[in-house]
């Protein structure tokens, strides 16, 4: 038992001296190009409030041309029939890092013309984006510059629909 464990020790040290043989330098650009700058990123309810370098200069985020990329990511869709007793339903999202999203509700009832339905999402995080948003029983109606901190689900409640009438509600989250 003792040469089996030294036969192996000696192979595993033989191994490792070899590996970091072949490991490689990375290439430092003369450029200063390919190199990662940091950025300190002030956020609230609201969406974010300043960015700064990692000297501490602000950066502007209006700018389009900032370089400043979004790590972040998120989707999801559902679908249902909602009456006055059953006016709201899930949307399970597959959501990564803290940024921006959009929503688009589309809403249709053959019975209820020119209806209003006011409109909550409020996030399984306790976040609430849309909050007493009145929308059409038959209409499109688009939000974005929106932010999400990667909650799981969305609640999506639609109040406010008569009885007697159903209202077919699909929800998108994308962003």
């Amino acid at each position: 038992m003792k040469k089996f464990f030294s036969i192996l020790l000696a192979l595993v040290m033989t191994f490792s001296l070899s590996a970091t043989a072949f490991a490689a330098e990375p290439a430092v650009d003369s450029n200063n190009e390919n190199n990662a700058t940091m950025y300190n990123v002030v956020l609230n309810s609201e969406g974010i409030v300043s960015v700064s370098d990692e000297n501490g200069d602000e950066v502007s985020i209006s700018d389009e041309d900032s370089g400043i990329m979004p790590l972040s990511s998120i989707s999801g869709y559902n679908k249902g029939n909602l009456t006055s007793s059953s006016h709201g339903f899930l949307v399970w999202v597959d959501a990564s890092g803290i940024g921006g999203m959009g929503v688009t509700v589309k809403t249709t009832c053959s019975t209820w013309k020119n209806g209003t339905i006011t409109f909550n999402l409020v996030a399984n995080t306790g976040a609430n984006p849309i909050k007493d948003a009145h929308i059409s029983s038959n209409g499109e109606t688009k939000w974005n510059n929106l932010l999400h901190g990667s909650p799981a689900y969305f609640l999506a409640d639609f109040s406010g629909i008569p009885s007697g009438h159903t209202v077919t509600a699909e929800v998108w989250i994308y962003g």
